[in-house]
């Protein structure tokens, strides 16, 4: 599986997904000014941003 915002190709080589990459940036400035994640996510879910939610860990 690959990180959100990224995809695999045929060849397995690890390619940027352009849309989901407009996601991963927005959350990251949000991040920088200093707006919380669960503010981040409020935000997304109220502007109808498709986002990944909290997923454990593969340890």
């Amino acid at each position: 599986m690959s990180p959100y915002g990224y995809l695999k190709d045929i060849n397995d080589a690890i390619r940027i997904d352009k849309e989901k990459a407009k996601t991963v940036r927005l959350s990251y400035e949000f991040y920088l000014y200093g707006l919380s994640f669960s503010r981040i996510a409020a935000y997304m879910f109220h502007e109808k941003i498709a986002y990944i939610r909290k997923r454990k860990m593969d340890c």
